[in-house]
């Protein structure tokens, strides 16, 4: 509850559609990782969306070593045991499935739509110092910059 101090007031503070065509004039573009068991965030997010403004990137999960000894996304342990040999494999993976999956189905519909305003987030769940992913520097620039 508020304090009783405050005014009893409410304010519609965002409106993010204002009428029935605006969904078609906002683009969504989603980079993420998946599988088909939804083990990642957002849990959803396979390829097709359905919808002409929505397009989901999904990349597959980077697993290495031997049959219950591998490296997944999280495992911070088997990560960290990963040779630099592994590591730049999966970097040189990480990056050709990013440029060749945005290049194919994201940019030219992002072109298409040819938007007034674009608003970027990259989470960096996805570099390689984190736990997920294999990016690098690089491929943030790239993406940035495609």
């Amino acid at each position: 509850p508020l304090p009783e101090s405050w005014p009893e007031e409410y304010v519609e503070a965002h409106a993010p559609w204002l009428d029935e065509s605006d969904p078609d004039e906002v683009f969504f573009g989603s980079v993420h990782l998946w599988d088909d068991a939804g083990s990642f965030y957002p849990g959803g997010g396979a390829a097709d969306a359905g919808h002409a403004t929505v397009v989901n990137v999904p990349l597959n999960p980077l697993i290495v070593g031997a049959q219950g000894r591998e490296c997944r996304p999280g495992d911070a342990r088997a990560r960290a045991n990963l040779s630099q040999t592994q590591r730049q494999q999966l970097r040189t993976r990480a990056a050709a499935e990013l440029r060749a999956k945005v290049s194919a189905d994201l940019l030219p519909r992002l072109r298409a739509f040819d938007a007034d305003l674009i608003f970027f987030s990259a989470g960096f769940d996805g570099h390689e110092s984190d736990l997920y992913h294999f990016f690098t520097e690089d491929d943030y620039a790239w993406i940035t910059a495609a």
